[in-house]
């Protein structure tokens, strides 16, 4: 059985949402978590997805195989960083 890749994603709005649907259409990859400022986005992330409102609760979780990050570019740096 192949091992499934779970990916955070940091952001969900109009590109956060495109980053979603095509994770969730591929194979193998698995939308773990959502770090979003917008509370009410359960309903538009699969059933075992978590949500959070700080990013950094990402970084601490060590089941994460990767983050992409949908931000604007001027919070790209601090959050790679």
């Amino acid at each position: 059985m192949k091992r499934r890749v779970n990916l955070g994603l940091v952001g969900f709005g109009r590109w956060g949402r495109v980053y979603a649907k095509t994770i969730n259409d591929l194979e193998g990859i698995n939308l773990s978590t959502v770090a979003s400022g917008k509370p009410d986005i359960g309903s538009l992330v699969p059933a075992d997805c978590s949500v959070t409102s700080d990013w950094r609760n990402l970084i601490t979780d060590a089941g994460l195989d990767g983050i992409i990050l949908t931000v604007p570019p001027q919070a790209q740096v601090d959050i790679a960083e």
